[in-house]
């Protein structure tokens, strides 16, 4: 009921991550073809539109349907007539995948959507910075490893386009359709007008396959022609982006960029500095958000006109003022990468990584995506990265891809019939793929109904709960201040844990913190929200630059649930004394771990070496008194003073290989590839990692201890007020 919705306070939600990658001991989603070899869609209800699903009843022997979202009752298509069993359910129901399984998709053959070839147009900065820095050679071998990528793909799209622009503090774009002569570059179009940008050449993005040669030829030549002596200390970036999305806006597509410092001149100039002693005062909001309306009004033209998704991989030592420029990421569906003071050593290869996988990756583009729930629920709102909508609006994306989940805020607007048993949420997506299929893939999830509040808090899901809570708060900064944000999820869980202690605990002593037994790490998770550096408040000790707080925030407005849940509680694992299984294969395919340890100083042993992770920094963490025969084994050296300046590399030794098969684990199945970084007590790296311990005290936060204790505090507070 509604009224047992709001005493219980859990909030009502549900995570979505519609192109998630499928695990290799899982099937892949079954495609829907019917018996003929054409592809058909499955009955819909005629009301709300609605697909027919596993939770949809039959009756009058298979001639009547009734809908799971809105009741309706109605005629089963002739064609799609069959019998009932003994039980109720269709004779067929095991071979119909709609009827069987959760997820599903067909290729409609009445679509009504043009034509959408992929189209990946690669936009690479040769200015100073980025000739001097490395980042060139890097980016070109990114693009190379992208495009031989194609290569192996199953199912491309022939037609499959592709374009490459690069920019100093002018934009130069190519003629990629003629052969350009030994040794030359093709035919290039320098344009100067940076502050009100163009298309001077309109064949700048080809057929790949019918000009690969042409491509390949210019990416073998821009070394020679962009060199320290020739090249420009100004950066239009801002004014490629803008011309690089007006080259698609006959295609739409994909623009990838890589921005070797900040814009200086022309379109989306940086106009300000970075002052992270705003943060925690009334000059927040300014900071975190765009200095002008050059990139929003750009994102909005990319996102609802051009249908343009814009990935950025920002490589600097400067202010980017990515509060400006991170909107084309987070409105048009795109990715946001940040690799502060770029060293072509130390970041070449995760720049090479990330941009295979951002090709590679299951895609869709010109993406809908369409969200129903059973009568009685109502979708409140929606937390991710994606272009303004309404609650009960479609989500309309240029691009979408296995790694973008999504929140939604549910809640009930009537009270339900004691005869329902489940409440259904039906995520509909339409998407065309990389081989210029157009698809629907369907989604229903059901829910369980209770009236017990014993039971609503048993069954409850602490890590979903978190990974809400997470994305409410990232999608509220800057309308919110960080602060409000966080007092946000504190009152949450106090309400939940004080909903707990009311109803289902009424004559415990009030001097102890009664947890539900299923939720019992929720205040855990809280603490850890308030340790993530997107939300931190510290502008003494360890301040987070304002670059680096946006793309924290929009990676976990992305981020699946697994992952969120791993940046609350990093993994921390022990590797001093690993014993002969860890790193092997488990008969389910699992890896095989060391024992994960407490973050707290208190697991933590002098002679110890610990590998530390969240999906982003990777740490192997070296104690003072580790062992000479582990640092041998590791690094070829004895003592702890020499580790320090030495790079993590394979060894021939059973110790090494087991330590890289942990490390390989920890990366799998992340956007980004983080290299792995030595900590000890030589450089400054080793003190940053206590802020991962999250159950100690921070120079801002509390200790989980003393967290618990306010908690408590605070439960108590709103039982008084509640009576």
């Amino acid at each position: 009921t509604w009224d047992l919705e709001r005493r219980v306070g859990i909030p009502m939600g549900a995570i979505v991550q519609p192109m998630a990658e499928i695990p290799s001991h899982e099937s892949p989603v079954p495609h829907l073809i019917d018996p003929k070899g054409s592809a058909s869609g499955p009955a819909r209800c005629t009301s709300c539109k609605a697909y027919l699903s596993c939770h949809s009843e039959f009756s009058s022997e298979g001639r009547m349907w009734r809908c799971g979202f809105c009741g309706l009752k109605q005629k089963t298509y002739r064609s799609y007539f069959c019998r009932l069993n003994a039980d109720g359910k269709r004779k067929d129901a095991n071979q119909k995948v709609e009827l069987c399984r959760g997820v599903w998709e067909y290729s409609p053959s009445d679509s009504s959507a043009s034509p959408v070839v992929p189209t990946f147009l690669f936009v690479l900065d040769v200015s100073r910075a980025s000739v001097n820095s490395g980042l060139l050679q890097s980016c070109i071998a990114a693009v190379r490893g992208c495009l031989d990528s194609f290569d192996s793909l199953q199912d491309l799209d022939p037609k499959l386009n592709v374009g490459i622009v690069v920019f100093d503090q002018r934009l130069h774009f190519f003629d990629l359709r003629k052969p350009p002569k030994h040794d030359m570059l093709p035919e290039v179009s320098v344009m100067s007008d940076v502050d009100d940008p163009f298309v001077p050449h309109p064949h700048s993005v080809v057929p790949f396959f019918e000009n690969r040669n042409t491509i390949y030829q210019l990416l073998d030549c821009l070394p020679s022609i962009f060199t320290p002596a020739h090249a420009t200390h100004h950066s239009a970036g801002g004014a490629a982006l803008k011309a690089a999305a007006m080259a698609l806006k006959d295609s739409g597509g994909k623009v990838i960029a890589v921005l070797g410092g900040p814009v200086t001149i022309g379109f989306g100039c940086v106009e300000r500095n970075d002052c992270v002693q705003h943060i925690g005062t009334t000059r927040e909001k300014q900071l975190l958000s765009p200095t002008s309306s050059d990139y929003p009004s750009l994102a909005r033209e990319c996102a609802n006109t051009l249908h343009v998704s814009v990935d950025l991989f920002v490589c600097t030592w400067g202010f980017m003022d990515l509060a400006s420029l991170g909107v084309l990421t987070r409105l048009t569906g795109g990715q946001l990468s940040l690799m502060s003071a770029f060293s072509e050593a130390e970041h070449a290869a995760r720049l090479v990584h990330e941009m295979e996988r951002n090709v590679r990756r299951r895609m869709g583009f010109r993406a809908v995506l369409r969200i129903q729930c059973s009568a009685g629920f109502e979708v409140v709102s929606k937390y991710g990265c994606f272009p303004p909508c309404k609650a009960n609006d479609d989500i309309e994306l240029p691009c979408i891809d296995q790694d973008k989940t999504l929140a939604l805020e549910l809640r009930l607007t009537a009270d339900l019939p004691q005869d329902v048993k489940t409440a259904l949420v039906q995520c509909t997506l339409s998407y065309t793929g990389l081989d210029g299929i157009r698809r629907v893939r369907v989604m229903t999830l059901a829910l369980n109904t209770s009236s017990s509040i014993s039971s609503i808090f048993r069954t409850s899901d602490p890590e979903a709960i978190a990974t809400f809570l997470v994305k409410k708060a990232a999608f509220g900064v800057p309308t919110q201040s960080i602060r409000s944000n966080m007092n946000m999820v504190e009152e949450e869980v106090v309400a939940v844990l004080c909903a707990y202690r009311k109803y289902c605990h009424k004559n415990q002593s009030s001097g102890q913190l009664i947890l539900p037994e299923g939720l019992k790490f929720l205040p855990l998770f809280s603490l850890g929200i308030q340790k993530l550096r997107a939300f931190s408040t510290d502008t003494l000790q360890h301040v987070v630059p304002t670059d680096e707080r946006i793309f924290h925030l929009q990676l976990l407005m992305c981020m699946s649930g697994r992952h969120v849940n791993q940046r609350l509680y990093p993994h921390m694992l022990p590797v001093h004394m690993l014993e002969k299984q860890h790193g092997s294969i488990d008969h389910v395919g699992y890896m095989m771990l060391p024992k994960r340890l407490r973050l707290s100083v208190e697991t933590i042993e002098v002679e110890g070496a610990y590998l530390l992770g969240d999906g982003v920094c990777l740490y192997l963490w070296i104690q003072r008194d580790v062992s000479p025969d582990f640092l041998h084994k590791i690094f070829g050296v004895t003592h702890i003073d020499d580790a320090c300046t030495l790079t993590l590399m394979r060894r021939d030794n059973p110790v090494s290989r087991q330590l890289h098969c942990l490390i390989e684990n920890f990366r799998r199945g992340f956007p980004t590839k983080p290299e792995v970084r030595v900590a000890t007590h030589l450089n400054t790296t080793y003190l940053s990692l206590y802020n991962y311990l999250v159950e100690d005290k921070g120079s801002c936060t509390m200790s989980y201890i003393d967290f618990l204790c306010k908690t408590h505090a605070s439960v108590q507070q709103l039982l008084a007020l509640s009576l």
